[in-house]
């Protein structure tokens, strides 16, 4: 069994040092990030704890997040997006792994609740 602050913790973790990574030079050495068809994978694991996500890049992008305690999933987010302009590619991604660098307790889905960057702003929602 795990608590609910437990699995908060291991988001953060995994997420900031998952997609949240300016380059696939700075990953560190407990993360793999696998790329093939089926689109990229970043896998990372701390003690009990294995995180999972895939996703594909593209307009429209998406994905899906998975949290595993002891061998069990405990944990799925989906996700999907698209960029309505394509010369704002080159900002938007930088910006939503930015978002990812602020991940916050309370919200340990998608970055901090609110983060502006020039003419852009994320908001995000409640984590239950």
């Amino acid at each position: 069994m795990f608590n609910i602050e437990e699995l908060r913790s291991f988001l953060i973790k995994a997420k900031k040092k998952g997609y949240a990574i300016e380059s696939d030079a700075q990953v560190a050495s407990d993360v793999m990030i696998t790329k093939d068809e089926n689109g990229t994978t970043i896998y990372f694991s701390h003690g009990d704890w294995r995180y999972e996500d895939n996703y594909c890049a593209g307009e429209p992008f998406g994905g899906t997040e998975k949290v595993f305690h002891k061998g069990k999933q405990v944990w799925r987010m989906s996700y999907h997006g698209r960029v309505i302009h394509p010369s704002d590619r080159e900002v938007v991604y930088p910006f939503l792994k930015r978002m990812l660098s602020f991940i916050t307790p309370d919200k340990p889905f998608r970055g901090a609740g609110t983060l502006f960057g020039g003419r852009y702003a994320l908001q995000q929602y409640s984590f239950r």
